[in-house]
């Protein structure tokens, strides 16, 4: 009887293990990546912009990532949670938008925004929020001056 149990009670175990990890990977999460709060503490940046933006976007190319901190950018979201971003970046990558995290801190909370692109100029930055307005429906977007 105590084997019927044991052997129960490990089945149970394995398969919402398995729900687990399958639930995860459908998420987006990649479960083989290094997590975010060790790459952080090797001082190496979250998800690096691309030099442009995607072709799919329909926007004149970003500056070199030189000048990365130079002109505009838009933000999408701003959360206390590093999964909801993370998943939100996923989410805009496999649309291919060149979104990346940006980690802030504000009156001793850290806040992960998630951002899309660089621009030179506010108007192409402006051209990107309403495509994501229409066709993502994120209408908290919104254009940073960096």
């Amino acid at each position: 009887m105590k084997n019927f149990l044991f052997i129960t009670l490990g089945i149970v175990i394995i398969v919402s293990l398995i729900f687990l990890l399958g639930y995860l990977a459908g998420r987006g999460y990649d479960l083989r990546e290094e997590p975010i709060a060790k790459r952080i503490e090797k001082k190496e940046t979250i998800s690096k912009p691309p030099v442009s933006p995607s072709p799919k976007v329909g926007l004149p190319p970003a500056p070199l990532e030189k000048n990365f901190l130079m002109g505009y950018t838009v933000q999408v979201a701003s959360s206390q949670s590093e999964e909801k971003a993370l998943a939100l970046v996923n989410r805009l990558k496999a649309k291919e938008y060149p979104a990346y995290i940006e980690e802030v801190e504000l009156k001793g909370k850290k806040w992960f925004r998630v951002r899309i692109g660089s621009f030179q100029n506010r108007e192409d930055a402006l051209k990107l929020v309403d495509i994501l307005k229409e066709k993502e429906g994120l209408k908290e977007a919104i254009v940073w001056k960096r």
